[in-house]
């Protein structure tokens, strides 16, 4: 686990957690900054790298700037300072990526078709691709995340957890390399947020994912990041971060039950 300091302006790179072997970068960012046209600053010279294949949680209480990195990240807000590389290729503010996916809280801000095949569907067809290979993809995407019953449904006529597999269905389309998912569990039932978790579990694509969810964490990612204040606290190994509760506590975050139970196991 690697704890991170605020950092001053003059300050080198933060060190960053690294996977035993290797790989590919996938997302990159340097000295990555914002703030609000109010003067609200919202991040602070955040530096962090993801291997290829990396499954990252965001954790952090409210407030503390994850939706504003995720757009960040994507391209949707401009950075006041600092650069997102993705696949060694720069983000650009307002830069429609087809390697790049972002899931968002909400799923009815990204659902806006009469059918959810036409939702689907949006993606591949404003990449180019012919009728023949949206079907393809349209098809893959519904079978990979079980909503092929759903195609001919209205999309506001779903309940929430259909909704959310629909919302990522629109993402995994266009066959991204990396996906970004802000609290994909919220307003889920039990069934619906295992689904999710099931399908996470088996997702080949590098993601980063963000949620107050921290068992579903523990469950799917393999690394964690801890953002308050504007900086990344920690960064490192999930049931060593989550379990720390003077770190948690002390970042308005609970110690995952599972993990206090062990902790409550040992007579700590």
């Amino acid at each position: 686990m690697t704890l991170l300091s605020p950092i001053p302006q003059n300050s080198a790179v933060n060190p960053v957690f690294s996977p035993p072997l290797a790989t590919e970068v996938a997302l990159s960012m340097t000295n990555l900054s914002f703030v609000y046209p109010d003067g609200t600053e919202v991040l602070r010279q955040l530096h962090l790298s993801l291997q290829a294949g990396e499954r990252v949680g965001v954790l952090g209480p409210n407030g503390a700037g994850k939706t504003t990195f995720f757009k960040l990240l994507c391209g949707l807000l401009r950075p006041t300072q600092g650069a997102v590389t993705l696949f060694d290729q720069s983000v650009a503010f307002g830069r429609f990526r087809s390697d790049l996916g972002f899931v968002f809280q909400n799923p009815d801000d990204q659902l806006f078709s009469a059918s959810v095949w036409e939702d689907i569907a949006f993606g591949p067809q404003n990449m180019g691709l012919s009728a023949e290979q949206v079907e393809e993809r349209v098809a893959m995407a519904m079978a990979l995340t079980g909503t092929q019953s759903l195609a001919q449904r209205m999309p506001h006529h779903l309940s929430g957890g259909e909704k959310r597999m629909v919302a990522i269905a629109t993402i995994v389309a266009m066959q991204p390399s990396l996906i970004i998912y802000d609290e994909p569990s919220a307003n889920l039932d039990l069934r619906a947020r295992r689904r999710l978790i099931q399908y996470l579990l088996h997702s080949e694509e590098t993601f980063l994912v963000a949620s107050h969810d921290l068992e579903m964490i523990l469950e799917v990612c393999d690394r964690v990041v801890l953002l308050n204040n504007g900086h990344i606290v920690v960064d490192g190994d999930p049931s060593e971060i989550m379990q720390d509760r003077a770190l948690m506590e002390s970042h308005g975050l609970e110690v995952p039950y599972s993990l206090a139970g062990r902790e409550l196991k040992s007579g700590g």
